[in-house]
């Protein structure tokens, strides 16, 4: 099975599960990277928060802006970067989920290519 196939399954598995309020955005988290290039096996609690991760569901008041306009630059199945520290982390049914306030989605990454976040 694809990888865009299992994607869009675990969308409708967490669309049937939650319903986001508000400006809320449910995001499935993408895997952590457990091994580095080099091939030495990291800790799960190494390093930073995941960041990345496909929209799965979305409030309401998420595609509307500050003056009410309807907006329409974030949509289910986007991989999106976001603020790894302002989100809160659920289960439902062993399906991890992050829900993130939709001025805490950075970008929508048009690429397949892995993202890292840089430290400075």
């Amino acid at each position: 099975m694809s990888d865009t196939t299992e994607m869009q399954k675990k969308i409708d598995r967490v669309r049937t599960l939650i319903r986001p309020l508000n400006n809320q955005i449910a995001i499935i988290p993408e895997d952590k990277e457990t091994v580095t290039a080099s091939g030495v096996y990291l800790p799960e609690n190494a390093g930073g928060v995941e960041v990345t991760g496909v929209v799965a569901a979305i409030g309401p008041q998420a595609l509307v802006d500050h003056d009410g306009n309807q907006v329409e630059d974030i949509e289910i199945g986007d991989r999106v970067f976001y603020d790894a520290f302002s989100t809160k982390d659920i289960k439902i049914i062993g399906q991890p989920i992050t829900l993130v306030m939709r001025e805490n989605c950075l970008c929508v990454i048009k690429s397949a290519d892995k993202v890292e976040e840089v430290k400075r």
